[in-house]
């Protein structure tokens, strides 16, 4: 084989693997701790800055991209950008027009899919030394004997469909530091990066995002998720789900109907339900990244049908 042509055969290797490489991808499967809650969408606005100018940071949106990054971290949630948050505040005006229905509710498909709004104020970025408050100002540096950083943000969790504020509370968060560590430590660098973090100021920040995050998950993000029917094929059934949330092949689940709603004609709150119903079953044949298809065993269903797992199905039951 002459040179050349062992220098294509190679070249022919070495993109067959790289291709090889490009097109294979893991499918992301969500922690077994959280597979069986919803994942609510939310968007998040740049927090009020009320606690003063602290060198050139802009601490209003450094505050949401910090609880974003960590809202995404989490899994909990779909976060939308930025963009679309304009789009979402326009939503809420709804609540000002004639375009509700007789519960004061926003009609169907006047809302974005949106569910809940995340703002919140800063009211508190400082150190404490001595027990007086010491701005650390342009220099960056405060004297005294010792400091405690704080920092604090009133955060709140709006329901966009209603406009309800469904939680607000005032949270904090606090790191001790000697004077000589705090002198000087804030020159040069940027609100939430690295270097900030390992700081007295950045560690209180961190502190108090956490405690956001807990409270917005205690708040919105404890729904139970079950697969619901998405399309019918004769006996055959594709369900939401897949192998993003942990379905295996040969899963038995049944169809689950809530009663209807029993809705307070004066203000539209949902105090309760009619008797749920069950009926048919299916078995998962085929898995795909966020969907799975099924077969059905007995019984009707119908699209939007939510499905409830069978453990171990028993001769008995079909």
């Amino acid at each position: 084989m002459s040179e050349l042509l062992k220098k294509v055969s190679m070249l022919v290797v070495v993109l067959f693997v790289l291709c090889g490489c490009q097109t294979t991808e893991t499918t992301e499967v969500l922690p077994e701790s959280i597979r069986g809650y919803k994942q609510p969408t939310i968007a998040v606005l740049d927090f009020e800055n009320k606690a003063g100018m602290f060198k050139e940071w802009k601490l209003g949106s450094g505050f949401s991209e910090i609880l974003v990054n960590e809202l995404i971290k989490s899994k909990r949630y779909n976060v939308v950008t930025r963009y679309d948050i304009d789009s979402v505040i326009s939503e809420l005006q709804l609540q000002k027009t004639g375009m509700m229905n007789k519960y004061g509710k926003a009609k169907p498909g006047q809302l974005k899919n949106v569910q809940y709004l995340i703002k919140g104020t800063v009211t508190d970025f400082s150190h404490v030394a001595g027990g007086t408050l010491r701005w650390i100002g342009s220099s960056m540096g405060i004297g005294g004997d010792g400091s405690v950083a704080q920092v604090s943000v009133i955060l709140s969790v709006i329901k966009v469909e209603t406009g309800e504020i469904i939680d607000s509370v005032s949270l904090s968060g606090t790191a001790t530091a000697s004077s000589i560590s705090v002198k000087g430590h804030y020159d040069g660098m940027g609100f939430g990066g690295s270097a900030f973090r390992k700081t007295p100021l950045g560690e209180a920040t961190t502190e108090v995002i956490e405690k956001c995050l807990k409270e917005i998950t205690a708040s919105i993000a404890k729904e139970k998720w079950s697969p619901k029917v998405m399309k019918l094929d004769k006996k055959m059934v594709y369900i939401t789900g897949g192998k993003f949330r942990g379905l295996k092949v040969g899963n038995y689940y049944q169809g689950f109907k809530r009663g209807e709603a029993l809705v307070d004609p004066e203000n539209g709150s949902v105090l309760g339900y009619e008797e749920s119903t069950y009926y048919g079953k299916i078995e998962v044949l085929e898995l795909f990244d966020k969907y799975a298809k099924a077969a059905i065993i007995d019984g009707t269903f119908e699209i939007g049908d939510t499905l409830i797992p069978l453990e171990v199905p028993t001769a008995e039951s079909f």
